[in-house]
């Protein structure tokens, strides 16, 4: 799961691993594939989107690391 941490001047930054980072793809294509209402079919096609991409940065080894998203 990710670590939430501060930094000095009070932003919450977290951190994602490889794994959360998978994790998270599978939830976002999962979720949009509920979506039945058609008036958030584009936010549904958005979420498949993010999920693909992540899952080809994943694959293809662009992100090897932990990721930190900072949190404004």
């Amino acid at each position: 799961m990710s670590q939430a941490t501060n930094d000095p001047t009070g932003h919450q930054h977290r951190m994602l691993t490889l794994t959360d980072l998978n994790e998270l793809a599978g939830r976002l294509a999962e979720q949009a594939d509920s979506i039945e209402n058609l008036a958030a079919r584009a936010m549904a096609d958005d979420m498949r989107l993010a999920a693909r991409l992540i899952s080809a940065l994943l694959r293809t080894g662009v992100v090897q690391k932990t990721v930190t998203i900072a949190e404004i």
